[in-house]
């Protein structure tokens, strides 16, 4: 199965579910499960090969795991993969998006791993991981905001009783 249709139904299933998502480690797991029901054999298949038959439940989670890695690839370049960002009143085409890339960005580098022959099986796995992460950050309303509370990061709460921010909560 082609790429572009594995991508389409993990979409499908992500915007047909998307009242199920709940937040975190959680919701990626989710998000993925549900994607899984969705696939046909072929794409199951090619799935199973890249992730050497880790479900895309586990797989999910692997790229907010990776973050305490301290390759530079994790701390200086991955961070703004997980989000994307829209001024008030433009659309993302009204936009360029950021030097240091964002979530669209990062799908459309993954995209290009995924349908390379020549790259290894641990980029591609990090890719497919990569992107199985961003499609359900994707559907998190703190991940595509217009930028100037930071996804959440710059809203402060309380909860239960401790200072925090709404992103974290």
């Amino acid at each position: 199965m082609p790429f572009k249709t594995l991508i389409l139904c993990f979409i499908a299933a992500c915007l047909w579910h998307a009242n199920s998502f709940a937040f975190g480690q959680t919701g990626h797991r989710v998000a993925g499960a549900i994607a899984e029901h969705h696939l046909s054999d072929e794409a199951r298949k090619q799935i199973s090969k890249i992730l050497n038959h880790q479900s895309l439940a586990e797989a999910s989670t692997y790229a907010d795991q990776m973050r305490s890695n301290p390759a530079h690839f994790w701390q200086e370049v991955a961070g703004a993969y997980h989000y994307v960002t829209v001024p008030p009143g433009k659309s993302y085409q009204d936009v360029r998006p950021p030097k240091k890339g964002d979530a669209v960005t990062a799908l459309a580098m993954f995209k290009k791993v995924l349908h390379d022959p020549s790259a290894s099986l641990s980029e591609k796995q990090k890719a497919l991981k990569f992107t199985v992460h961003i499609i359900a950050d994707l559907h998190q309303p703190l991940h595509a905001g217009n930028g100037k509370d930071h996804g959440g990061n710059r809203v402060k709460v309380e909860f239960f009783w401790q200072p925090s921010n709404l992103h974290r909560v």
